[in-house]
């Protein structure tokens, strides 16, 4: 199950109600977006550098699943696993590596035109998984 830490206490739910003798994990992508390490390193970033600032959202990431696992019913006691790059490709090869039956995910638009749409992570996601995949939006 991917998190988008502040978005997901329902996918948690949900996935939880809808298979509740499932194994269910934590999921969450952490993105340097390409462009942004590009500048970084034409500005001189040394790699140990971009080593850092990786860990540090890294420890920033495990900090706000602490909260939310504390903080949502169900989900204190499940494992967290993290992937690397984009979180709509990244979720994408997830599901194509292992037996993975559904990936949920709560899905935030951003705007008041774009809360009425998914967003691009779980268009992708939808796009492209290997299994079946629960979008909850917070109309829902």
């Amino acid at each position: 199950m991917p998190v988008s830490i502040l978005h997901s206490a329902r996918a948690v739910s949900e996935a939880r109600r809808l298979a509740p003798d499932a194994a269910v994990q934590l999921v969450h992508a952490i993105d340097i977006p390409l462009t942004f390490r590009q500048a970084l390193l034409r500005a001189g970033t040394s790699q140990g550098e971009m080593e850092r600032y990786r860990a540090d959202r890294t420890d920033r990431a495990q900090q706000e699943l602490a909260v939310f696992r504390r903080d949502t019913p169900g989900a204190g006691a499940l494992p967290v696993r993290f992937l690397d790059g984009e979180p709509g490709a990244a979720l994408v090869r997830f599901s194509k590596r292992g037996r993975i039956d559904l990936l949920a995910l709560g899905a935030h638009g951003r705007g008041a035109v774009a809360q009425t749409l998914l967003g691009s992570v779980a268009r992708r996601v939808l796009a492209g998984a290997a299994c079946d995949v629960l979008v909850i939006t917070r109309r829902q």
